[in-house]
């Protein structure tokens, strides 16, 4: 049976789809406007400034979609020995194969665009996750994933023996102490050990999981779409003033009113989700798009680089190259991966196509 003659959910698509293209979004933001290099006010002006960060923090929402995604998908599952092994291979195993080549594959971009030295001994920590690689902002979601899926099937497994709702423990002692100091504007790390949890990045997948179990359906609508948008002007404010001050501490997935701001759209989203369906109409472009996220992840940085830069030859304009790195690199990742995907074994080993 063909791809998209399975039957899907629309809305979980669709998710998938948004959280890729607010990828590209946040990455145009971060590569035109250069966070980490300059005030972005001094530069811009308030009101241009003020768009700016705003669009970076909604971009920032797509990693926690990706993340509950994770936890709604594979932790309702029961995985037994050879399930777990089954796991291990097909989804660890190569996803980790898959990063292994997308390290040697960033290296020699870094070679000829960056003009990056790489020495054996740099290469080598790399790929047993010692080093970042060069001028990759996005590659770090890919060791951070991998540990992830390390212990899924455990965790797993030891949730269908409680009740999801206990959950709420550990998530909100996280949510405490890994999260509220960073979400106003502290960026000192706690010297509590995550251990088990998974930390921040763990809480995420877990809370992917209680929204699929129900856990918040109780809360209503209105309440949730209040709280996003409170929570989504909190992230702003702090960031405003931090700039203000001269500080460049851009939000991060440990700031607290962003990940409620991501589980409350999540949740309103989830609601809607509906029956799965063979894709049709609005839903085939969408879930086109859904099917490939991941690869256009390990894709589209590259070319959202090379956008800015062949920009700057050719306009002063920044909102015209922010805007030009966004859909390029979405368009033509997305195209480049439709392409890979149609050769023998390249979408399943080097674009983790499944």
């Amino acid at each position: 049976m063909a791809v998209m003659d399975r039957p899907r959910i629309f809305m979980l698509d669709f998710i998938r789809a948004l959280a890729i293209f607010l990828v590209c979004m946040g990455h145009s933001v971060e590569q035109t406007f250069h966070f980490a290099e300059k005030d972005v006010f001094f530069v811009q002006g308030d009101y241009k400034g003020m768009v700016v960060l705003m669009l970076f923090t909604l971009a920032r929402i797509s990693v926690p979609f990706f993340l509950f995604l994770t936890g709604y998908f594979f932790l309702p599952r029961s995985y037994d020995t050879e399930g777990t092994l089954h796991f291990w291979k097909h989804n660890f195993g190569r996803l980790l194969l898959c990063t292994e080549l997308w390290i040697l594959l960033y290296n020699i971009f870094d070679y000829f665009f960056w003009h990056i030295d790489l020495t054996p001994l740099s290469l080598v920590r790399q790929m047993v996750f010692l080093e970042n690689v060069p001028a990759m902002d996005h590659y770090w979601y890919l060791p951070m994933i991998l540990g992830v899926y390390l212990f899924l099937p455990v965790v797993a497994n030891g949730l269908k023996h409680i009740d999801a709702k206990l959950l709420t423990i550990p998530v909100l002692f996280i949510l405490v102490f890994f999260t509220l100091d960073p979400s106003i504007g502290n960026t000192e790390v706690t010297i509590l050990d995550a251990g088990y949890t998974g930390g921040v990045f763990g809480t995420y997948v877990l809370l992917g999981y209680m929204v699929h179990e129900k856990v918040f359906r109780e809360v209503k609508g209105w309440v949730l779409g209040l709280l996003a948008v409170v929570c989504f002007l909190a992230v702003h404010v702090t960031e405003y003033f931090q700039h203000l001050l001269g500080e460049q501490n851009i939000v991060w997935y440990t700031w607290f009113t962003l990940m409620v701001t991501a589980l409350c759209c999540f949740e309103l989203l989830d609601r809607h989700s509906g029956e799965a369906v063979i894709p049709s109409g609005v839903h085939i472009p969408v879930n086109f798009v859904a099917r490939y996220s991941f690869a256009m992840y390990l894709t589209h940085f590259p070319m959202t680089q090379a956008c800015v830069r062949v920009c700057y030859w050719y306009t002063d304009s920044a909102f015209l190259t922010f805007l030009v790195a966004t859909f390029v690199p979405f368009l033509a990742s997305l195209l480049l991966c439709r392409l890979l995907d149609r050769i023998p074994k390249v979408g399943r080993y080097l674009l983790y196509m499944r």
